[in-house]
């Protein structure tokens, strides 16, 4: 038999309420940040928002440590 979630969330004590609601919105932030690290990861492959390509880190840090 399914159950009712609202039903079962009305059941719930205030106690219980409130961290089944912190609940959702951590799952809520967690799928914004893989979402948002899946389309870095995307941009990344495809070149998309990057500086420059390095050959080594001391070129890294020259540029790292240049005064703009």
């Amino acid at each position: 038999m399914p159950v009712n979630v609202a039903t079962a969330y009305e059941g719930l004590s205030l106690e219980y309420r409130a961290l089944a609601d912190d609940f959702i919105s951590m799952l809520s932030r967690r799928q914004s940040n893989e979402e948002e690290t899946l389309r870095v990861i995307r941009d990344a492959r495809n070149g998309i928002g990057l500086s420059e390509a390095f050959d080594n880190v001391d070129d890294f840090m020259e540029s790292l440590n240049a005064e703009d």
